[in-house]
């Protein structure tokens, strides 16, 4: 909503520049418009004062109404509204990860996925120390930029014999196999022994 906000004044001053008019009185008039209807201009509320532009005001907003109390009442249940509002499209809030936990990050330079490891929790919120698989780099991300990794399970038996295990997949030690030979004299399938 504020970065909406940020883009009115812009708006304003191409309009007047277009129709000639006389840009003071339109940035004027924006500052002196009210929030809501039980709510004073953000000028007003700033300087506790009306302002005299060509809006048109009905007799009932000319009172000075200066009741502090009431005034931040009414923001904190405005602010509440929209981000009840808010908060109905987002989505819920990422599970924390664990050290030593193995996740995906994203690489803005390939804008690809790439393994890492969780080294640690960063001071700042949100934010992991993360050394990537692929280059052995550090880097700091935040709980946006990762996800759990999936495919790849920590099992210790695995991590001894360096091959990855798949969700779904066994962990156990290699089999031993060999071919089959077939009365063509090709090497067909593979067959355990």
């Amino acid at each position: 909503m504020a970065t909406e906000k940020r883009k009115i004044p812009p708006i304003i001053l191409q309009k007047c520049e277009e129709t000639k008019e006389d840009s003071y009185l339109a940035l004027l008039s924006y500052r002196a418009t009210p929030l809501d209807h039980q709510l004073n201009s953000p000028a007003e509320l700033l300087t506790n004062r009306k302002f005299k532009t060509r809006l048109p005001l009905c007799q009932r907003a000319l009172l000075n109404r200066t009741d502090h109390e009431a005034v931040k009442n009414k923001f904190i249940t405005r602010q509440e509204k929209q981000a009840h509002y808010y908060n109905q499209n987002s989505g819920p809030s990422k599970k924390p990860l664990e050290t030593d936990q193995p996740i995906r990050m994203y690489d803005h330079h390939s804008q690809t996925w790439e393994p890492g490891v969780i080294v640690k929790p960063a001071k700042q919120p949100r934010s992991y120390i993360i050394r990537s698989n692929s280059t052995g780099a550090i880097y700091r991300r935040t709980r946006s930029q990762m996800r759990p990794d999936t495919t790849a399970v920590s099992d210790p038996q695995c991590q001894r014999m360096k091959t990855p295990v798949y969700q779904g997949q066994q962990a156990t030690s290699p089999a031993p196999i060999s071919l089959t030979q077939t009365s063509e004299g090709q090497y067909s399938s593979w067959t355990e022994i």
